[in-house]
């Protein structure tokens, strides 16, 4: 009766295992969420170029650089250009930014967080 239930839970211990190791491999495929912000710069009239806000920062070369480029209807084109010439600034600092383009309010901003999307 022993070594039935010791079969048993070897046999439970084995499935579960399994299945955490599934799991595990498709949230590896996923693209990572954004991090803890640790920094946000809005892109604007008087606001420094991105490259020098970055390197102000001092966050250390694992803090992900993304930016955000938002648009009302019939400004994505806009959008688009505001994210590359911030994406070139980012670059200019050393980082290799992630850049998102969506609707919304029509701002751009960059965020500095640590969120791991190397790993």
């Amino acid at each position: 009766m022993l070594a039935d239930l010791s079969l048993i839970i070897f046999v439970a211990t084995a499935v579960q295992a399994s299945h955490s190791a599934a799991k595990a491999e498709r949230a590896g495929d996923a693209p990572a969420g954004a991090g803890v912000a640790q920094a946000f710069y809005s892109a604007g009239p008087g606001a420094p170029p991105l490259s020098n806000w970055i390197t102000e920062q001092a966050l250390g070369d694992e803090a992900q650089v993304t930016i955000l480029s938002t648009y009302r209807p019939g400004g994505a084109v806009e959008a688009v250009k505001q994210a590359q010439a911030l994406a070139r600034e980012a670059e200019a600092a050393g980082r290799e930014p992630r850049v998102l383009v969506e609707p919304g309010d029509g701002s751009a901003r960059a965020i500095l967080a640590y969120d791991n999307r190397k790993q």
